[in-house]
């Protein structure tokens, strides 16, 4: 501190230097006052730039389109889903043993499973894999013979139950939606970042006085939770819900949460599903069960027909009969 100089009968510093790691950083005081009265909004916090609000109805429309324009795009893909799954016993502790592994693609806008590994991943047997083939070649041929993308594939004896986890994801599946949107009050819409991308983050829980019209419309009523939308593709990545009341036999305080990963930047596919289940008897004893699907080798496939026709001589032989 160099220079100092009276003001108001106090010495004040009007030269300073500030050396640090070799540097130094001079100050030079061209004024000094004391006492000088400040307005409140001298202490304010820097305002945020404004951003432009938030509307749940415009970002849960512009979902849908997407989810729309997807569906091409996820049938193109395939990949492989693992379960496993446990009970949880009295002190809070879980075991899980490895389920039945499947190849999965889509068709029609549903996915469809084929069983490659048993439960513990045991193979299949010759005959086993031959009747797998058969029922999901059955289901291509259904589909092929239809040929109308909106209508859903039945599901098969033998598909997964895991399976509908993906199917039961909000704003995903055409057949579902309705649901969801007339069960469910969305709000409190933010942004967060996920994985380093910038998301939209919406909250749901059971719009008071609906009467359902349906089993899955009574399901939905009884959940809550958390959407997660991908900002740049507008794609829900991630969901985690929960049941505020029973339903059926699921007790309340049961929970799912999905998420989906981006594939070749392009399309978002699922890459994991958990489930913790609380499970009530008819005696009234409970179970907790936690279960685990994981979605690994995502592929991209494509499918072409080439075909040559064969045209005849344009000047045969006239002793030769035509071909």
């Amino acid at each position: 501190f160099d220079d100092y100089r009276p003001v108001d009968q106090v010495m004040e510093p009007h030269r300073v230097e500030w050396h640090r790691n070799g540097e130094t950083f001079l100050i030079a005081v061209e004024r000094v006052t004391h006492n000088v009265p400040l307005g409140e909004q001298a202490f304010d916090v820097p305002a945020v730039p404004a951003e432009r609000p938030l509307d749940i109805d415009a970002l849960l429309s512009a979902v849908i389109r997407s989810e729309q324009r997807a569906g091409p795009l996820r049938a193109g893909y395939a990949y492989t889903m693992t379960s496993s799954s446990g009970k949880v016993d009295e002190q809070g502790r879980a075991t899980l043993s490895q389920g039945a592994s499947y190849e999965t693609f889509h068709i029609g806008g549903q996915p469809v499973s084929k069983l490659v590994r048993k439960r513990g991943g045991e193979a299949l047997s010759e005959a086993e894999r031959r009747r797998e083939d058969e029922r999901v070649n059955k289901i291509v041929r259904e589909y092929e013979q239809q040929r109308l993308p909106e209508k859903a594939v039945p599901r098969r004896q033998g598909e997964p139950p895991q399976g509908s986890l993906v199917i039961l994801i909000p704003l995903l599946d055409a057949h579902v939606l309705p649901a969801y949107l007339r069960m469910s009050a969305f709000r409190n819409i933010r942004r967060e970042r996920v994985r380093d991308r910038p998301a939209f983050v919406v909250e749901f829980e059971p719009r008071p006085g609906v009467v359902p019209n349906s089993d899955f419309e009574r399901q939905t009523g009884a959940t809550a939770g958390t959407l997660w939308i991908d900002e740049a593709s507008e794609h829900v990545i991630r969901m985690e819900s929960f049941f505020r009341d029973d339903y059926g036999r699921t007790a309340r305080g049961s929970s799912l949460r999905i998420e989906r990963t981006l594939v070749n930047d392009e399309v978002w596919l699922p890459s994991r599903a958990e489930l913790a289940h609380r499970w009530t008897f008819f005696f009234g004893a409970r179970s907790q069960w936690l279960a685990a699907t994981h979605y690994t080798d995502h592929k991209k496939f494509t499918v072409a027909t080439d075909s040559a026709i064969t045209l005849p001589d344009a000047h045969p032989d006239r002793d030769q009969p035509p071909r």
